[in-house]
């Protein structure tokens, strides 16, 4: 065997075992030995991305160009640019591969990705599906498909819910035993043991309906399991989780099978789903069945598709009977899908302030919501809508626009709109007490469609704001918050509906006064803001699915 083969299969072994200096020593070895062979040169590229050397992974990946320069060069540093978060550049990069006719679902999946946050979501769309079609062994590409198609206009519920069974017979469905045996004792009064799983036991928006739960479940019936699936930062609230749980135990390192035994052998009566299809979700572990009644629906309130969980938490407005059969879940109804409350001092300190449009003459329309739910018939309707309104302008808020760049699509995507950059205004991140004094500076709050806002709309609710909300949405989250504050008047019934709404009420300064004088009112005596309700019902929900499942098994 030459030398150069030696050194390769040295170097097969180090990519295997993620040993990456011991790679790059390797690499640069037979770079020397064979100055000809530019794979060994793209090697080293990747190793040194490996060790987050992007800089230096960018200079050795650049001569390559004037070599070959293909498809796979521009995808690869459109990925390692990602990774520095330098994504206006890894965009271009990626769009260059894609153009050379990248056949790389990496590619596809990346692209989409960032194209999300850009208002365009009618782009990225048929590239995050392209990328599952180029990989259809990823259930991950399927899955992140999946949940942005709640944001997609061009497919309706049917075909939703469609894609999530699919998606489910095809990766996860197989894994359910068709008969499943468990050793909990089918008492229906007796104790109960309740499992928790979250990737989200941190500062999140799911937050203000499980910390209710954590904190005011009565202990006597109920014991709680919190399995936590930590991938994002800790802080005072994942504390404050494990501080509150019966048991806790970090399941991110575990494998599905080994979750799987854990929840066996703790005899988990009801496990709850707290992710649906977003980051840190487990539903493999649910798909294997390893408690007798599995549940869903906070932090993401659409069907899993899974045939082995029961029930899906939600409320008769979000899903009226005629919506039940979309779900591969039966529905577990609560008075309110979505619980929101002033959740500390500072918070419930804020003053009300005067309508915006008193002192500065003309009417400030806004949404703090997520940028890829702002997609092109969102932002087609709202420019209609500031051309209705002379003189209106739009403030939108998200973390993204502390980028330059993004901010410059948006202002590029309303001026296709023929609406002038001087009528809009972005803030990027800020603390929660100075997120909600930006609905001070708005007169009406627009909700995105068709994925509602949610958390967002509770917030300007809260500070005297009204929403106006598209009865057609996914989640049909809005509806069901408009509904049960008592404003069901802002809730259109159409596109045409929603520009009318909105025009009627920044026309009338005397009801838009009402409005911040009495939504917050409405808002906190709500089922929204009742949290020791929703405990209480949420409370009475699992005890009637456990004895529901105790009946079965006398049937």
């Amino acid at each position: 065997m030459s030398n150069t083969a030696q050194l390769e299969e040295k170097l097969k072994i180090c990519f295997t075992q993620g040993q990456w200096a011991e790679a790059e020593s390797l690499c640069l070895k037979l770079i020397s030995l064979n100055p000809g062979r530019s794979d060994f040169t793209l090697k080293l590229v990747k190793i040194r991305a490996k060790q987050e050397r992007f800089e230096e992974s960018l200079q050795t990946l650049e001569p390559l160009f004037n070599v070959e320069p293909k498809a796979d060069l521009y995808a690869l540093k459109g990925q390692i640019l990602a990774l520095m978060g330098r994504n206006d550049e890894a965009l271009k990069a990626l769009e260059t591969a894609l153009s050379q006719g990248s056949h790389n679902a990496e590619v596809h999946y990346l692209y989409g990705l960032l194209t999300l946050d850009l208002g365009k979501l009618n782009l990225a769309w048929p590239h995050l599906i392209q990328a599952w079609k180029l990989q259809p062994e990823n259930a991950y590409f399927g899955s992140v498909a999946l949940f942005h198609s709640l944001a997609y206009p061009k497919i309706d519920d049917t075909q939703r819910a469609e894609l999530y069974k699919n998606w489910a017979n095809q990766y996860l469905n197989p894994l359910t035993p068709a008969q499943s045996h468990f050793k909990n004792a089918p008492d229906p009064k007796r104790r109960l043991r309740i499992g928790f799983v979250s990737g989200d036991f941190c500062s999140h928006a799911v937050n203000t309906l499980l910390l209710p739960l954590f904190e005011k479940l009565d202990r006597d019936p109920f014991e709680i399991f919190a399995y936590a699936q930590i991938f994002r930062k800790r802080d005072e609230k994942t504390a404050l989780f494990q501080k509150l749980s019966d048991h806790w135990l970090e399941i991110q390192n575990l494998s599905s099978d080994q979750v799987f035994q854990i929840i066996q052998s703790d005899q988990i009566d009801i496990l709850i789903d707290c992710s649906g299809h977003t980051e840190g979700e487990r539903l493999e572990v649910f798909a294997k069945k390893p408690a007798p009644v599995q549940i869903t629906g906070f932090g993401f309130v659409f069907t899993t598709g899974l045939k082995a969980i029961d029930y899906l938490f939600s409320d008769p407005i979000a899903i009226p009977p005629e919506r039940e059969s979309l779900f591969a879940e039966r529905i577990l109804p609560l008075p309110s899908q979505l619980l929101w409350y002033p959740s500390s001092s500072p918070i419930q300190q804020l003053e009300l302030t005067p309508l915006p449009c008193e002192s500065n003459g003309f009417i400030t329309f806004g949404s703090g919501n997520r940028l890829f739910k702002l997609n092109e018939t969102v932002i087609k309707l709202w420019s209609k809508l500031l051309k209705k309104i002379p003189q209106s302008r739009l403030v939108l808020k998200s973390k993204e626009f502390d980028q330059a760049w993004i901010r410059q699509v948006f202002q590029e995507n309303f001026a296709s709109q023929g609406i002038s950059p001087d009528r809009l205004r972005f803030y990027g991140k800020t603390a929660l007490t100075e997120h909600l004094k930006f609905y001070n500076e708005i007169d009406i709050a627009l909700d995105p469609f068709p994925y509602n806002g949610g958390i967002t709309s509770c917030e300007a609710l809260y500070m005297g704001v009204p929403v106006i909300v598209l009865n057609d949405g996914a989640l049909r989250t809005g509806p069901s918050l408009l509904t049960l504050t008592g404003i069901p008047e802002l809730l259109a019934k159409s596109p045409e509906d929603y520009l009318k709404i909105a025009t009627e009420l920044a026309n009338n300064r005397d009801l838009l006064r009402g409005y911040r004088q009495n939504l917050r009112t409405q808002l906190l005596n709500s089922p929204v803001a009742d949290t020791q309700g929703f405990v209480s019902h949420v409370s009475s929900a699992l005890r009637t699915a456990w004895q529901t499942w105790c009946h079965e098994q006398r049937s």
